[in-house]
């Protein structure tokens, strides 16, 4: 119970920064809200891309030796210390993607940001039921605690819509009425 309520706590408040950073850009193409390192995963320690922090990140063999197995086709990965989680952004498909590693390695959640272009077709189904005058302009998969969770981001005529999609059920999460 106590795993589960945690995971909910990180995963709302990372979806929210997320989304935050990445939707305030003028379209979901443009990702400059994230600096890539060029360098490959490695064992030794990576500094931060924050001029105000000097340090370097610790990371584990073990938490690097998970990221490997799991993500082998990783490019461009960065990653940032947040309290005791490691986070990795990095692309993946020609996709950009973050996960978020315990310090013993354990993958906590990864979240793959896209177009919409990845939607299983049931979801997409559901989602252009139920918005059927709405274009789809982005869409994030989280994935965690055996969980997925699709979050659509909807742009219509007079507003835009976040809509969440979770085993076959959507929740419209945000609604914002396009100024005039």
């Amino acid at each position: 119970m106590k795993t589960k309520l945690i995971f909910s706590i990180i995963l709302s408040s990372i979806c929210m920064l997320a989304f935050i950073s990445v939707f305030a850009q003028k379209g979901f193409n443009n990702v400059s809200a994230f600096k890539y390192d060029e360098r490959r995963v490695s064992n030794s320690p990576l500094p931060t891309d924050d001029p105000r922090n000097n340090e370097t990140i610790n990371l584990s063999k073990k938490l690097l030796k998970h990221f490997n197995k799991k993500f082998h086709n990783a490019g461009n990965v960065k990653w940032e210390q947040v309290d005791d989680y490691f986070l990795a952004t990095f692309i993946k498909n020609h996709l950009t993607a973050e996960s978020l590693f315990d310090r013993k390695g354990r993958l906590i959640y990864t979240i793959d940001y896209s177009n919409g272009e990845e939607l299983p077709d049931n979801v997409k189904n559901l989602i252009m039921h139920n918005y059927k005058t709405y274009i789809i302009t982005s869409v994030a998969k989280v994935e965690g605690d055996g969980r997925k969770i699709w979050v659509v981001k909807l742009a219509g005529t007079k507003d835009y819509i976040t809509a969440r999609v979770e085993d076959g059920e959507i929740e419209e999460t945000e609604n914002f009425e396009k100024a005039n």
